[in-house]
């Protein structure tokens, strides 16, 4: 919906042509029907179709997806959800998506700034690590929102996280496709969806 109303699929479409090193994933049209998730992930088939709308609209070729409001995994036969999003993680698993959630997010307040300083995020990102407590070992998914970094003074906060644990520490980073529990599938299915 948003990229429609700002412009956002010709952003899109320019960092695609610009070969640009992101992966692109759904996160759904109406970002659950404006944040009403409970509504949103009481009706499978229409968060189902609220998915679709924007993979047919957008053209996403990676099979991901993750659930605003919502940290729920299915990869590798795997399920970890709440309550509330069982039905639907199932649903877009037997459909064809790896469901992707996290196992550690950057916080923002009111005002969109980052709760956690660039420091306490790499310490946060190290302890997922050595706890063992990310969906699959030794990997850690990482949830920002670029709303966070948009202010002066803190623009520069994921460019001083990531340097921390690549300098210091010699982690890797990776995106969201090369996640080794994703199932591999044919990703014309999803494009040809129609």
């Amino acid at each position: 919906e948003h990229a429609r109303r700002l412009k956002g699929k010709a952003i899109l479409d320019t960092l695609r042509e610009e070969g640009m090193n992101i992966v692109f994933a759904n996160h759904s049209y109406s970002h659950a029907g404006h944040n009403h998730y409970e509504s949103f992930y009481h009706s499978p088939a229409k968060a189902l179709a609220d998915f679709l709308r924007i993979q047919d609209s957008l053209h996403f070729v990676e099979p991901i997806i993750r659930f605003p409001g919502n940290n729920s995994w299915v990869v590798s036969s795997r399920i970890r959800t709440t309550r509330s999003t069982r039905r639907l993680a199932k649903l877009m698993d037997s459909v064809g998506y790896n469901v992707m959630g996290w196992d550690v997010e950057w916080r923002f307040n009111q005002k969109n700034k980052p709760v956690q300083s660039a420091e306490e995020m790499a310490r946060q990102v190290e302890n997922a690590f050595h706890s063992n407590n990310s969906m699959v070992k030794n990997h850690v998914v990482l949830l920002t929102h670029d709303r966070m970094f948009s202010e002066p003074a803190t623009r520069d906060s994921l460019a001083k996280m990531i340097a921390l644990l690549q300098g210091e520490k010699g982690y890797v980073f990776r995106s969201a496709n090369e996640y080794p529990a994703l199932k591999k599938i044919d990703r014309r299915i999803i494009a040809m969806r129609k």
